[in-house]
């Protein structure tokens, strides 16, 4: 076979793929795996965090979400992370955490509960939502709030 002759080989089997593609709801960067359950969580995805050393509490594995700014700027918008909080196998706990801005905002953690970071009390939401938010009520203890379509905050609790 000549160097033409497998070339246009190649070719054929490039034009069969993108027939065979064109027809698919897939789009460049999605990942999509098909199996026949209609019942279970099939993870198309697997992000692993390694290292050489001894890992330590900390260590975790995130996804960024980048996005281009109004001056063409790509900066990060938001990530998930998921972090150890405690690394040894016997006693391990996690948290799986939520950042806006380089900021974590909220996480979730193994023994069930939901973290806030302590914010500055956030503009009112709109119509129809409220918006749920940890505060410092001025005396160094943390406030949960809610705050309303109408601007009206609501305390929920105070740290006692």
């Amino acid at each position: 076979m000549t160097d033409v002759e497998g070339l246009l080989r190649t070719i054929r089997r490039l034009e069969q793929r993108i027939a065979r593609l064109e027809g698919s709801p897939v789009q460049f960067g999605q990942n999509v795996r098909v199996d026949s359950s209609t019942d279970s969580v099939l993870d198309p995805m697997r992000l692993a965090r390694e290292t050489t050393g001894t890992a330590a509490d900390g260590i975790g594995v995130g996804l960024p979400f980048y996005v281009q700014d109004a001056s063409g700027n790509i900066d990060e918008g938001g990530n998930i992370d998921v972090v150890l909080t405690t690394a040894a196998h016997a006693t391990q706990a996690a948290e799986l955490r939520l950042g806006v801005l380089g900021t974590t905002v909220a996480a979730l953690t193994s023994s069930g509960g939901v973290r806030l970071a302590e914010v500055t009390a956030p503009a009112a939401p709109a119509a129809n939502t409220v918006i749920i938010y940890a505060q410092d009520n001025g005396a160094g203890k943390t406030q949960l709030m809610a705050r309303f379509a109408t601007g009206a905050a609501q305390q929920v609790a105070i740290e006692p």
